[in-house]
């Protein structure tokens, strides 16, 4: 998945997980687990948990 993130809301627990919730700007088109095929450049909200590693492959 390929974002940039417009803004880092609040800390917060999921499913026993500690994270972040962040906005996101989608920037590369992507197929979903639905099958769904996700155009870029849409907003999203998501949970980020700490555990979770970040690449930032960006050149």
């Amino acid at each position: 998945m390929q974002v940039t993130v417009l803004e880092i809301l609040k800390d917060d627990v999921q499913d026993n997980e500690s994270g972040k919730w962040l906005y996101v700007l989608l920037t590369a088109p992507m197929w979903v687990d639905s099958g769904e095929w996700i155009e870029k450049y849409q907003k999203f909200l998501i949970f980020l948990p700490d555990a979770m590693p970040v690449f930032d492959f960006e050149g």
